[in-house]
């Protein structure tokens, strides 16, 4: 074990943080995207499995940048194809 002793402030504390998923939830049901930035790759797709078991609808996190900032937006998989298809393009809804 390796004990050092650093001016306070030196070293960065790492904050759990917590998906808000009601919000998101919420932008989901107003047929918006919702971005959230600074999470992980394995906290966006946790996040998405379980947003979609509370929302009854598969749910993407698909990597963006938004405002500068790297992060995921969430959408549904709906969405997806309803844009898609405004697009004129054919995709599979499997």
């Amino acid at each position: 074990m390796d004990v050092k002793i650093v001016k306070r402030g030196e070293v960065p504390i790492q904050i759990k943080m917590k998906i808000p998923y009601e919000k998101i939830i919420e932008g989901l049901k107003s047929n918006h995207d919702v971005v959230v930035t600074g999470i992980k790759p394995q906290t966006a797709y946790y996040a998405s499995k379980k947003l979609t078991k509370m929302l009854g609808e598969e749910v993407i996190a698909l990597p963006s940048v938004y405002q500068k900032e790297k992060g995921y937006v969430f959408t549904t998989k709906s969405a997806i194809i309803e844009w898609a298809r405004s697009q004129g393009i054919s995709i599979s809804e499997d």
